[in-house]
């Protein structure tokens, strides 16, 4: 018994495609309307690859990958930025003592 129902991430083209499905298997498969449902599923299914041809999304790791390498590129940059003055500062130091 689920109190927490899940979220259908279904697209209205998926969901499309499986009622038609569903109406399939409830009509005789010799009948002229069967013929035309599996017409409809060809013309749905060449909807649905055209609709995702396009979509390219990016997986989570590849994302965090990315953050990581760019907040460790960040902190070598920042850490030698630093050792640069410091290094300077104590090179003018040692010049102002002689």
């Amino acid at each position: 018994m689920g109190l927490i129902k899940k979220k259908d991430k279904r697209t209205n083209l998926e969901r499309e495609i499986d009622e038609l499905l569903v109406s399939m298997s409830e009509v005789e498969h010799e009948g002229e309307k069967y013929k035309q449902m599996a017409e409809q599923l060809v013309r749905l299914y060449t909807a649905k690859e055209l609709d995702t041809r396009g979509k390219k999304t990016l997986s989570p790791d590849a994302v965090l990958g990315v953050c990581a390498n760019l907040a460790g590129l960040i902190a070598v940059l920042g850490f030698e930025q630093i050792k640069v003055i410091s290094m300077k500062g104590l090179s003018w130091l040692s010049r102002f003592r002689v």
